[in-house]
């Protein structure tokens, strides 16, 4: 058997302790988010933490988990295979070539499945493409978008138990229960700064978290919600069902949504028959 090659399109693949990666080309994308995220957390839990603790001392703790989370899953989207179809070769030609209703792809010289588009970033086609997010720096597919989601309403919530706390010091003040010279002026503004901050971005975060449950329940991909993809009923999974994967438990009882926790195995690698 030959040896996998090292590049799948843009993509590059690495072993780590037996673990194989598929490593987005703009996966350095992820220090920006990143450290954004670590220093508003850091901010808050120095700020605020000490009167969360004695307060709530679960509520601190859900907080670390879910923005370590949150760094986690963002990490997984830029090293994971999206849900890569894999290209034809002169060993192994695209077995679906016959299939007239199908897209050709000229980059990867196949015929992509329904629901299947091209990156241009990662250069290769994904099943039920959702976007390349230059955010995070990985590309959200069928088998990463469990990660990007988990990103999605893991930082929402670690904006909400930050911007809670925040708003449970703030209050008080504006209510002049306390008044503004036993709190400080400039602590004050430190607060309703890091309020803002953390609020806009929950914000933000949180509506794309219920935008995306949204589209995992109704089993539809970003873009053919905006009409970039037509919506089909057609196989969307045409390389699995042959190892009857169709059979799993979470799939049948889920839907898509079982797609999405429990996602087909890879296919790099394995040609275009199917899985090795």
């Amino acid at each position: 058997m030959s040896a996998l090659p090292a590049r799948v399109g843009h993509l590059r693949r690495l072993h780590v302790c037996g673990v194989s990666l598929i490593v987005s080309p703009d996966v350095w994308m992820w220090t920006i988010p990143t450290t954004v995220t670590v220093a508003l957390a850091a901010v808050c839990l120095w700020d605020v933490g000490g009167t969360a603790w004695r307060s709530s001392p679960f509520s601190v703790v859900a907080f670390v988990a879910v923005i370590l989370t949150a760094l986690g899953a963002s990490l997984a989207c830029g090293l994971t295979d999206p849900g890569i179809v894999p290209c034809s070769t002169l060993e192994a030609p695209d077995p679906y070539k016959d299939e007239d209703t199908w897209r050709y792809c000229r980059q990867c010289e196949i015929r992509r499945p329904p629901r299947a588009a091209h990156c241009y970033v990662c250069g290769v086609c994904v099943l039920e493409h959702d976007h390349h997010c230059g955010v995070i720096g990985g590309c959200v597919g069928m088998r990463s978008l469990r990660w990007f989601t988990l990103y999605l309403v893991c930082t929402a919530t670690g904006c909400g138990i930050g911007c809670w706390w925040l708003w449970g010091v703030v209050a008080p003040v504006l209510q002049q229960r306390q008044g503004f010279r036993s709190h400080g002026v400039r602590d004050l503004v430190s607060h309703l700064a890091l309020l803002a901050a953390g609020g806009g971005i929950g914000l933000a975060v949180g509506a794309f978290a219920l935008f995306y449950l949204y589209l995992t329940a109704v089993g539809l991909t970003r873009r053919e919600s905006k009409g970039l993809l037509p919506q089909s009923a057609a196989r969307t999974l045409p390389y699995f069902e042959d190892q009857g994967l169709e059979g799993r438990t979470l799939w049948r009882w889920l839907g898509r949504l079982g797609r999405v926790l429990h996602p087909p195995p890879s296919l790099v690698g394995a040609g275009p028959h199917g899985a090795a």
